[in-house]
């Protein structure tokens, strides 16, 4: 095997365990706390105890201007994905299998690092931006071949945040995505 190909490969593999790449799953630990003296996400992020019923599919719906169908937290209550459209047969899976499911966009509270969640997205070829519409601290990560808008991170402190994403580009563009993220920033700062 080529050693260019192995070093990129452990490139990547090495970035993806520094910063767990956006994938969730670190919800209740890692990360330094906040400042002595400071509040802490615990105060403003331990409000978030169930994501789809304190950001309810009918709020999700006004802030998104789309019918939100159906959520599903897939078993973490910090986590909560809103179906635009819903089908058990959504997805083909060949030999006539199906899979239910349908576009989505999600909101996630996590408890990591916000820099290195941002090293390791740079480390996997993604700007790190900012939008002056978004009414808090944030950060969007971007595919630099592209532009598209991968992810946007609602930060309530050094080591906690909300994500927000989306199953592609139909269900909501970049200035949609950027929308969706002002009105969950604005539903954020009155918690």
């Amino acid at each position: 095997m080529p050693k260019k190909f192995l070093f990129g490969a452990l490139a990547i593999v090495m970035a993806l365990m520094f910063a767990g790449a956006g994938c969730g799953g670190s919800h209740g630990e890692g990360g330094p706390g906040p400042e002595p003296g400071k509040e802490s996400a615990q105060s403003k992020g331990g409000a978030i105890t169930n994501m789809c019923e304190q950001f309810t599919a009918a709020m999700v719906s006004e802030v998104l201007g789309k019918t939100i169908v159906k959520t599903e937290s897939q078993g973490n209550p910090l986590y909560c994905m809103y179906y635009t459209e819903y089908t058990e047969d959504f997805y083909k899976l060949g030999n006539g299998k199906v899979a239910p499911g349908g576009p989505w966009v999600s909101l996630d509270f996590e408890n990591r690092s916000v820099e290195s969640q941002k090293k390791g997205n740079e480390a996997l070829g993604r700007k790190i931006e900012t939008n002056s519409k978004i009414p808090m601290e944030h950060f969007m990560t971007v595919q630099e071949d592209d532009g598209l808008v991968n992810q946007i991170y609602l930060v309530l402190d050094e080591a906690h945040y909300v994500s927000v994403g989306r199953s592609s580009n139909k269900v909501l563009d970049t200035e949609g995505m950027i929308n969706f993220a002002v009105g969950i920033a604005k539903s954020l700062k009155k918690m």
